[in-house]
C-alpha cells in the first residue's frame, strides 16, 4: 500500500484519503463520482483493500491521458444498417459519442 511508517499508512486508510481526494476532484469539476463502491463491496473488503482500490482509481484518473487508449472495434451493427438517411444519423450519432467520451474531456 504505501512504503512509509505504520502509523501513517494507518492514518490514510482510517481518513479515506484517497476517497476523499477523489470525491474533491469530481466535486470541483461538478461531475458524479462513477468510482464509488458499492455498499456490498464496502462491507466484503477490508479497509487497506479499500484504499488500496481508491488509490489505483485516483492514479488512473489522474494520468489517464498517459495510459494506453482503448482500441477502437467496428461495430457490426451500424455497419450493417448504413442505409441512406439512417447512415447519415448513425454517423453523428457515433461522431457525437466519440466526442463525448474523448480523453480529452471536450463535449
Amino acid at each position: 500500500l504505501e512504503s512509509s511508517s505504520s502509523l501513517l499508512r494507518g492514518l490514510i486508510i482510517h481518513y479515506c484519503v484517497y476517497k476523499a481526494r477523489l470525491d474533491k476532484i469530481f466535486k470541483l469539476k461538478r461531475l458524479n463520482n462513477y468510482m464509488l463502491l458499492s455498499e456490498a463491496a464496502y462491507r466484503e473488503k477490508t479497509g487497506q483493500e479499500i484504499s488500496g482500490y481508491y488509490k489505483t482509481r485516483l492514479y488512473q484518473y489522474t494520468y489517464r491521458l498517459r495510459l494506453k487508449p482503448i482500441e477502437e472495434e467496428d461495430d457490426d451493427y451500424i455497419q450493417t444498417y448504413k442505409v441512406g438517411k439512417k447512415k447519415q444519423e448513425l454517423d453523428e450519432l457515433v461522431a457525437k459519442n466519440l466526442r463525448r467520451f474523448s480523453l480529452t474531456g471536450i463535449v
